[in-house]
């Protein structure tokens, strides 16, 4: 698993490590290790809603997903179509949606409990 932020790197670092983090928030992130991936990475040239940070984060991880956005002169491959289609993207902005939608992967996005109502 991966993490593949818009946030600048320092923002990042100071969002999952501030003092007044939750122990358990700053040690859920720690399992990431290496496998962040944040909208300042140099491999990533163009931010959401373009694919970069997704297909980045997957190359990352070893996948075989190509960089290619597949529309206009991208060519993915038949492989990396089917690699990139195991990939599940938990988003919280629809421009994260439609990233994960242009990389060929399958995008969540969560309902916030705070739109819902229990009667």
């Amino acid at each position: 698993m991966a993490v593949a932020t818009g946030s600048m790197k320092r923002n990042y670092l100071f969002k999952v490590a501030h003092e007044q983090c939750d122990k358990e928030k700053v040690e859920v992130f720690q399992l990431f290790g290496d496998n962040v991936v944040c909208g300042d990475d140099p491999r990533v040239v163009r931010p959401k809603p373009a694919p970069d940070i997704f297909l980045t984060a997957a190359v990352t991880l070893g996948k075989n997903v190509g960089l290619a956005e597949g529309d206009g002169d991208g060519v993915v491959t038949k492989e990396e179509k089917i690699e990139r289609s195991k990939c599940l993207v938990f988003e919280d902005g629809i421009p994260g949606v439609q990233a994960a939608q242009r990389a060929g992967m399958q995008g969540r996005f969560p309902i916030p409990m705070s739109i819902c109502t229990i009667n």
